[in-house]
């Protein structure tokens, strides 16, 4: 059996309409549980959200790795 939360949020109604219209549900609560349901179950978010940098540390500039891509050459 699953548990259930009730969560109130504070959205304005302009955001509310266009949410219902993205997801084509007709009342607000039923859009957010499917916009909150795609956000938790999307593959591409998924693995956006899942890789972490820390931060510039060690990265080298775009650039820089294009031209040492280009001339094959490693750091």
């Amino acid at each position: 059996m699953q548990k259930f939360r009730l969560i109130n949020v504070k959205i304005s109604s302009d955001v509310a309409e266009k949410l219902k219209a993205k997801t084509g549900e007709k009342n607000v609560s039923a859009a957010i549980q499917v916009a909150v349901d795609h956000y938790l179950y999307c593959p591409v978010r998924s693995s956006e959200r899942t890789e972490k940098t820390k931060g510039n540390r060690g990265r080298k500039p775009d650039y820089l790795m294009e031209l040492l891509e280009k001339h094959g050459l490693e750091i």
